[in-house]
């Protein structure tokens, strides 16, 4: 089994540094990992994200004199490791000859307020690789995690959200409305289930930015990460960043210590992490492939979590 390779955000290939820095309406859970925490290269489909102890919790001891000498029973701490998948992401582009010819006409404006032409295959390959962007952007966040068996299967990302659901920290909240005491319960549980919370941030809906807003007020220690505006909160474990991810859904309030979340590429042809290439003519038409392979690295799901269930 591969582990993740970890690189420096300057040390990480163009292709990621162009996901990184892509607009931030379009991908900004991805683009706040991205500069958080940098990026990763793993080597395979399947990669650990790191082996995870139980928090502990303290007792009283209590040993003798006479057992100090001979010696306490050794114990042995167990760790768990936590896997995660990446997954194909693949884009075909095709731009027909009459479609150049009908374009050449076109001008907008350059930098010096002058014509410039628009190239419809530039604007195709862009608009199909942040197309590419939005769809990582939404399997880090809300993935299906599946391990292909064979050629058949896909292989799949397992999104933060659906793994924290499944086995990290969850509040329900048993479909009334949002309220602050579900968000403070949240708070809680995450702390108590062994979250560090180095970099806590908030994912939330549009909606319930706004609510969340007037739950707390704001404080006057807004930063900006990569284009990115998350504001903050001020609570009883300290300050907590709030920012709004369109691909976050209405009933869920993800809370993520984004100190330990990367996005992860596994190479492919020539070591590229997003492979863009001209495919054989087959028409009047001129074609063009895009492919990558990407997953999404939290470390582990007890320390983040979620709110679920709530209108």
């Amino acid at each position: 089994m591969a582990d993740v390779i970890t690189k420096q955000f300057t040390d990480l290939p163009a292709a990621i540094k162009g996901l990184i820095t892509l607009g931030s309406k379009n991908i900004p859970f991805l683009r706040v990992a991205g500069f958080e925490g940098g990026g990763a290269i793993a080597t395979s489909m399947q990669y650990e994200m790191g082996q995870v102890e139980a928090a502990p919790t303290g007792a009283q001891l209590s040993i003798t004199e006479d057992q100090a000498i001979a010696g306490v029973d050794i114990t042995s701490i167990g760790r768990a490791s936590e896997l995660n998948n990446a997954q194909l992401f693949q884009e075909r582009v095709s731009v027909s000859y009459l479609r150049k010819s009908l374009n050449s006409g076109l001008t907008g404006l350059d930098g010096n307020n002058g014509a410039g032409e628009i190239d419809p295959v530039t604007h195709q390959i862009n608009a199909h690789i942040r197309k590419m962007y939005a769809n990582m952007n939404w399997a880090a966040l809300l993935g299906v995690k599946n391990d292909a068996a064979n050629a058949a299967q896909a292989w799949q990302t397992g999104g933060i959200i659906p793994q924290v659901l499944a086995n990290g920290n969850k509040v329900d909240g048993a479909g009334a409305a949002l309220t602050k005491a579900m968000i403070d319960s949240l708070f809680a549980t995450t702390a108590d289930g062994g979250a560090e919370l180095v970099n806590p941030v908030l994912w939330v809906s549009a909606v319930n930015k706004q609510k969340i807003s007037a739950f707390y007020g704001v404080q006057p220690t807004d930063r900006n990460v990569g284009g990115v505006n998350i504001t903050t909160i001020a609570t009883d474990f300290g300050n907590v960043g709030v920012a709004y991810d369109r691909t976050i859904p209405a009933n869920r309030v993800l809370l993520a210590d984004m100190s330990v979340i990367r996005p992860v590429f596994v190479p492919v042809k020539n070591g590229e992490t997003i492979l863009m290439e001209p495919l054989a003519q087959s028409g009047a038409a001129e074609l063009w492939m895009l492919y990558s392979q990407f997953g999404i690295d939290f470390k582990s799901a007890d320390l983040h979590g979620v709110l679920t269930n709530f209108s």
